[in-house]
């Protein structure tokens, strides 16, 4: 291997060394880690504390809960009832959209909170900042979920939006409606007793290379564009670390190109396709087109995009993901597999090769 990727696979290897679910001391730990490295370069860094419930039960399971209740409800014959459960049903949808972004649903208030922080480290431009580029990777991991597999996780998505639609259609459909959300919830309950996984690849990987990236800027900035680096915290739980760097830094990096840098160690390398228009999407079509040899294209995954809470606090971000070209599903993800054994020092290449083509493309840009 090449010093890089040396470089590369001994942090990744110090990350990995135990599992860093949210709040974890472990995660603390890699957070402090990173910070330290970051200094150690003479970047200056800024300290993003936040406050987050522990668990995704906590997130998704309540909507589970209204919705389900809403179903069981609108079983009855009296409109009052009917209505009650439409009630149950929109706040399931309001909350079910706070977590879909990242932001705290509103039934988080009255659950336990603890402390996280992100870190955020700037590069300036050498001569005059003309862009701004914003690279973001989670430092914590996951669980090994039953959820994750793709024929189970169908199941967790839309059943507040087919719980609306049945409180008005036949006894049956919200029979099955119930037993559908009933076991949702259950899985939910199931995946919080599964054990942490070292997250080699998701994301150890891409904290490791924007910290190589970091190494190479501090000696070498880019003369016209400001480099931001920032590492995240609690985001597997869906995106709150995300939610609360652009809540922090949205307005006045609303110039900027945001890129998250996720799972990038193992697979086939893809930016997830954005449902909306960004600024950043089209800027990668180009690279890619211009660097055809990496194999980079746009691609939608059978997972929820990691850049959606950053768009919803309206800047351009797109994700930078790898994943399995059978299943368009990131390899290893929310699996015990997921170790430093399964790091492919191709993708790895492939990832920076293809992340200093964008800076320079962006660096070019009048």
């Amino acid at each position: 291997m090449g010093t890089m990727i040396e470089s590369l696979f001994t942090d990744i290897e110090h990350l990995a060394a135990q599992g860093r679910p949210p709040h974890s001391d472990a995660e603390a730990a890699a957070i402090q880690w990173v910070e330290a490295r970051l200094t150690a370069l003479g970047i200056e860094t800024q300290q993003q504390p936040f406050m987050s419930t522990g668990l995704l039960l906590e997130r998704w399971g309540p909507i589970s809960f209204l919705a389900g209740l809403a179903t069981l409800l609108a079983m009855g014959k009296s409109e009052r009832r009917r209505g009650l459960a439409t009630m149950l049903v929109t706040a399931a949808l309001l909350g079910s959209k706070q977590v879909h972004d990242g932001q705290s649903a509103f039934w988080e208030a009255y659950w336990p909170q603890r402390s996280a922080t992100n870190v955020v480290g700037v590069i300036p431009a050498q001569v005059r900042p003309h862009h701004r580029v914003v690279l973001v990777a989670h430092v914590d991991s996951d669980r090994a979920r039953l959820s994750a597999h793709p024929r189970v996780r169908q199941w967790l998505t839309g059943h507040q939006n087919i719980a609306l639609m049945s409180v008005a259609g036949p006894p049956r459909l919200r029979k099955l409606v119930f037993a559908a959300i009933t076991g949702q919830l259950a899985l939910l309950i199931a995946d919080e007793a599964a054990p942490s996984i070292d997250g080699a690849i998701d994301n150890a990987s891409g904290v490791a290379l924007l910290l190589h990236l970091a190494e190479h800027l501090a000696a070498n900035p880019l003369p016209y564009t400001e480099v931001a680096l920032a590492f995240t915290s609690c985001d597997t739980l869906n995106g709150r670390g995300s939610a609360e760097l652009v809540a922090h830094y949205g307005d006045a990096w609303q110039d900027a190109h945001w890129l998250v840098v996720d799972s990038i160690g193992a697979g086939e390398l893809c930016w997830i396709t954005p449902n909306i228009e960004t600024a950043t999407a089209p800027l990668l079509e180009q690279v890619a087109r211009d660097n055809r040899a990496l194999g980079v294209m746009g691609r939608t995954l059978s997972i929820a995009d990691p850049a959606i809470p950053l768009r919803a606090g309206h800047v351009n971000a797109v994700a930078l993901m790898g994943y399995e070209r059978s299943d368009h599903f990131p390899v290893h993800w929310q699996r015990t597999t997921d170790t430093i054994d399964q790091i492919d020092p191709t993708s790895l290449e492939r990832a920076w090769h293809f992340l200093w083509a964008t800076l320079q493309s962006i660096e070019a840009t009048t």
